[in-house]
């Protein structure tokens, strides 16, 4: 990753000029809005060079080259980082944040799946979706709710947090109801010589 802080190259009572690159040929130019706590990337390019600028707003930019460290940088209006071929990158908006977002190489329009390699463990984690992040910390249920009184406790656990860490939790015959996660499961441990429950 290199960081590249420009500075304005011109300036009068008109108003400002600033040469992001200069004698680089490009492939493609593309914008950018992204909402504050948006995560994107978590992928490299195996041919292209990727040029992101911000506009507005402030960003961290994240990468790594191979097994080497995470490198972290903010990144703010008219500042660009360059990652090469092979380098993840993620971004990340710490506010709303107006990006541009430049290629040269095989990574644009209907190509851009064909130099895009997604990373099966992302270099900084999505938020949750559907405003879940909240949800973070299992909830006991009630007594009445466990069903049948075959199972030593339950409580409720988000569908996402299951998911997200590979968890096989079967749903308990019973759901949990007026629970605060709409898409919340009540995941039962059984008492001994119960019905099924937890597996």
């Amino acid at each position: 990753m290199k960081i590249i802080r420009t500075k304005i190259d011109f300036e009068d009572a008109r108003g400002a000029i600033r040469d992001l690159l200069d004698g680089v040929p490009l492939n493609s130019v593309t914008l950018l809005t992204s909402k504050k706590g948006a995560v994107r990337g978590n992928h490299f390019h195996k041919k292209t060079v990727q040029y992101t600028f911000v506009i507005e707003g402030r960003v961290r930019y994240v990468s790594r080259r191979g097994t080497g460290p995470k490198r972290s940088v903010v990144l703010r209006a008219g500042d660009m980082a360059i990652s090469p071929p092979g380098e993840m990158h993620t971004v990340v908006s710490l506010e709303d944040s107006l990006i541009l977002a430049l290629s040269q190489g095989p990574r644009h329009g209907k190509s851009y799946e064909a130099d895009t390699f997604r990373l099966e463990i992302p270099l900084v984690a999505a938020p949750a979706p559907n405003g879940a992040a909240a949800a973070r910390t299992p909830r006991t249920a009630r007594t009445p709710r466990t069903p049948r009184g075959r199972y030593k406790y339950c409580y409720v656990y988000p569908r996402w947090r299951l998911a997200e860490h590979g968890s096989k939790v079967q749903d308990a015959p019973s759901r949990a109801s007026g629970s605060e996660w709409p898409s919340a499961s009540l995941v039962c441990r059984r008492r001994r010589g119960g019905g099924p429950g937890e597996p």
